[in-house]
Parts: structure tokens; C-alpha cells; sequence
């Protein structure tokens, strides 16, 4: 895959938590390039960032639409399997709450991290096939 470039707003840069660290919302991801689950859902494939589900708050906090409002997203699939549980499989298929795993280019890669995610998602395998079928993203 090809690397993405981006000219980084100082005032992100200073706020994004180094990689493998607690996540400060600052929504850095989500401005540079789209999740599989964005890219899937959205129809986006090839597209950069800024995430159409991106959510800023008034104080520059940043969320995930599909998480904090799926029925904008998947109004359907809401329908079916109420917008609880399409929250928690949209934050579980983003990761959400497992620190940051942005890397930029010159910042410290933290291995240990990257590892324990890989395998984490190994053995939660029926878990993210059961996130990805109720949002249609197989």
C-alpha cells in the first residue's frame, strides 16, 4: 500500500498521542485517510481524508459518526439490530478505545503495541466477522 502524505496542523501534531498510547481524540486519523469500515460502508475505496463520518465537537474532540449515530450510516441495518449494538461493532471494528495506532513518519514505532493488537484480533476472529455482517461490510 502506498504511503499517504499530508501536511500536518501543528496544533494536531502536538495534540496526537504517540503510537500505542491512550487515544486524545484529536481525529488526526480520521482527517488523513478513511478505516476499512469507512471505505467499505461509504463507498470510498481510493478516497483520502477528511472521513465524511468524522465528528468534531466545539472543543476539537473527535469521534466516529458510525459510532455515535450508526442510523445516519446504516439506517437499515439499525432497524435490524438497534443502534446499541451497531455502535459497539463500529467501535470494535475501529478499534476504538485500543490507543492510537497512527504512526507518522519519524515518530517512534511502538512494536509491542502493534503486535498485541494482531493478535487480539487473531482470537477475536467470530466477534469481528459478527461486526462486519451487521454492517454489511463482508
Amino acid at each position: 500500500m502506498e504511503p499517504t502524505y499530508a501536511l500536518i496542523p501543528r496544533s494536531l501534531h502536538d495534540r496526537k498521542a504517540p503510537h500505542g498510547a491512550p487515544c486524545t481524540s484529536c481525529g488526526l486519523c480520521c482527517m488523513i485517510s478513511l478505516c476499512q469500515l469507512a471505505r467499505r460502508v461509504l463507498r470510498m475505496p481510493e478516497t483520502p481524508g477528511p472521513c465524511p463520518a468524522l465528528v468534531l465537537d466545539d472543543e476539537g474532540k473527535s469521534s466516529c459518526g458510525m459510532v455515535v449515530d450508526p442510523a445516519r450510516f446504516a439506517p437499515e441495518a439499525v432497524r435490524l439490530h438497534g443502534a446499541p449494538a451497531m455502535s459497539r461493532a463500529a467501535a470494535h471494528l475501529i478499534n476504538s478505545g485500543n490507543g492510537c495506532d497512527m504512526s507518522l513518519e519519524g515518530e517512534p514505532f511502538d512494536a509491542a503495541y502493534d503486535a498485541r493488537l494482531e493478535s487480539e484480533a487473531r482470537g477475536r476472529w467470530r466477534l469481528n466477522l459478527a461486526a462486519r455482517h451487521m454492517w454489511g461490510v463482508l
